[in-house]
């Protein structure tokens, strides 16, 4: 079985950009009010369950389920 390397490394940039994005909301969250605020992983967890929502029962490709759950979870964060 061989590995794909390039795969690996892309979908390693992917997750540690969505680690970088979540931890970068929280620094500055917590940089302008001294308070940490959690809110950013409930949102975060939220949009990828309804992604995974759209993708996996709907059956929509992956622009569209991006779009779907990014529009819901800031309806619902709204």
């Amino acid at each position: 079985m061989a590995v794909n390397w390039a795969q690996v490394l892309f979908n390693s940039a992917i997750t540690g950009s969505l680690y970088l994005i979540g931890a970068v909301g929280l620094t500055l969250t917590y940089g302008l009010s001294g308070f940490p605020n959690f809110a950013h992983a409930e949102f975060i967890a939220l949009g990828a369950y309804i992604g995974y929502f759209v993708a996996g029962h709907l059956g929509l490709g992956p622009p569209l389920t991006l779009i779907v759950a990014f529009l819901c979870t800031g309806v619902v964060g709204f």
